[in-house]
């Protein structure tokens, strides 16, 4: 329905590329409450994580995503239905709005490291990014772009300075940790310095923080490695050695020593019991 739509748009409108229409004649607080809201966040890690939380509220058949990789951060939109004309306007649409949110925090003056972008031809986005300092990346087979993970504590650049201020009042320092961790890539175990440098935060301010709401870093970064082990070890094709290496550790020892603390018995009896 929504695809038949967008197509009927386009045809109407004479338009060859939807998305660079809908880039330069929307604003996103004029696409109803959720735009509203997005354009509210205090940050960038709030804009994302809470676009990916309601992503159901812009279209639900995509699937927004970001992995963290120290420094670097990729941010995706993967679309689930088979390719068609229709769902190439929708593509479109997503990407101009997530770009424009990004510039919308950064300022119109940022770009990515580069952009990966479907398809052979520029013509799609040529009004929503400026190729000339743009490292494009053609033949992708979803839009995705890396930047720097330092920007997701950017502070919201079209925010007025009162809801700046009412946002350094809400505790959810704990929720923005926890999906940090949750978007890390495969084999790192990120540090309280490291979350230090990606929330633009002191170390004494984290430590601060979190004992108000009443956990610690370390607490937190251990029931995420918890779950995410207990999620590795009911695929039986990984070798106890192997889900070491996918958490980080250091050797398979020190993730042996890190499971009995967590369960009392070894990674082998406990994936014995479960499977």
């Amino acid at each position: 329905m929504l695809y038949s739509f967008l197509q009927t748009v386009r045809t109407d409108q004479g338009v060859n590329h939807i998305g660079n229409m809908f880039y330069n004649d929307f604003k996103l607080n004029e696409l109803g409450d959720f735009g509203e809201f997005i354009t509210e966040r205090p940050d960038l890690l709030t804009v994302i994580s809470d676009g990916i939380k309601y992503e159901s509220h812009i279209q639900t058949n995509t699937r927004m995503n970001i992995e963290i990789s120290g420094p670097i951060t990729k941010f995706s939109q993967v679309h689930l239905d088979p390719f068609s004309k229709g769902r190439q306007n929708a593509e479109d649409i997503a990407f101009a709005m997530a770009y424009k949110a990004f510039k919308m925090v950064l300022g119109k003056n940022w770009r990515p490291i580069s952009l990966h972008v479907p398809g052979f031809s520029i013509d799609p986005i040529t009004h929503i990014v400026s190729t000339k300092d743009t490292n494009i990346v053609f033949g992708a087979s979803y839009y995705h772009w890396f930047f720097e993970t330092a920007q997701l504590s950017h502070k919201n650049l079209s925010m007025t300075e009162a809801k700046e201020l009412s946002y350094h009042g809400l505790s959810n320092l704990s929720g923005h940790i926890q999906l940090l961790l949750n978007s890390l890539t495969e084999g790192y175990i990120p540090t309280r310095r490291d979350f230090s440098g990606f929330l633009n935060l002191s170390e004494s301010t984290i430590v601060r923080t979190l004992n108000t709401e009443g956990t610690t870093y370390l607490r937190l970064l251990q029931k995420h490695l918890f779950l995410k082990t207990l999620d590795l070890m009911h695929d039986e094709k990984l070798q106890i050695s192997e889900i070491s290496l996918k958490l980080g550790y250091a050797n398979t020892p020190n993730f042996i020593r890190a499971f009995k603390k967590w369960t009392n018995t070894t990674p082998e009896r406990y994936r014995n019991q479960i499977l």
